[in-house]
């Protein structure tokens, strides 16, 4: 099978669940080969359970429930689960409320009643897919922030290893003269070959 998606239908209306839970089966049937795996969850506590236990690509989530809407229950999505692409459920009228839920990290919403398989099917793919780019952008702006630290980190070890070895070269040169000394004593001789051992391993 291509294109098998899990996806967390949220409402509190049971016969809203079975309808298009069934509506969504038939997905396998259309044009773009996609399938949908719906599990469904009949209040906002109950899905966020889901959500720690299972794995899910896309969420549609009613704003009408009782106890907490969904709003509420997208915000704390949001802040759990950053990545999780979220669908919002309203009823007509309702466009204020899809304004808010669009600021509020929903990715789409959708107006019950006027929801056909064509709409719920590209709306689920296009969320998804949305989701999966803005994964891969902002790895790819981790791994620029992670070159850069590091091109920042290797400039910053060379600076200071150019400015160490300035000194070492003279302190170097210095303990080589000294010990070609002829009037040095024997136990000066060896603490001037200790150094000159030491500062070669510093070298």
């Amino acid at each position: 099978r291509k294109g098998v998606y899990r996806v967390l239908l949220v409402d509190d209306d049971e016969n809203f669940r079975k309808a298009h839970k069934r509506l969504l089966h038939l997905v396998r049937f259309s044009r773009l080969n996609a399938y949908f795996e719906v599990v469904d969850a009949d209040s906002a506590e109950n899905a966020l359970k889901r959500l720690e236990k299972d794995r899910f690509d896309c969420v549609l989530l009613d704003y009408v429930m009782p106890g907490r809407n969904g709003i509420s229950c997208l915000k704390e999505m949001q802040y759990l689960y950053p990545d999780m692409p979220v669908i919002l459920l309203t009823g007509a009228g309702n466009e204020k409320v899809a304004v808010e839920a669009l600021k509020d990290g929903a990715m789409d919403y959708l107006i019950k009643g006027t929801l056909s398989l064509e709409m719920l099917e590209r709306a689920i793919v296009n969320v998804i897919g949305k989701a999966a780019m803005l994964r891969q952008i902002e790895e790819q702006r981790k791994q620029l922030l992670d070159a850069e630290r590091h091109r920042v980190m290797i400039q910053t070890l060379g600076a200071a290893s150019h400015h160490l070895s300035q000194p070492i070269t003279v302190l170097r040169t210095c303990l080589v003269m000294i010990k070609r000394q002829e009037a040095l004593s024997s136990e000066a001789q060896e603490m001037i070959t200790k150094a000159f051992v030491a500062m070669e391993r510093v070298c």
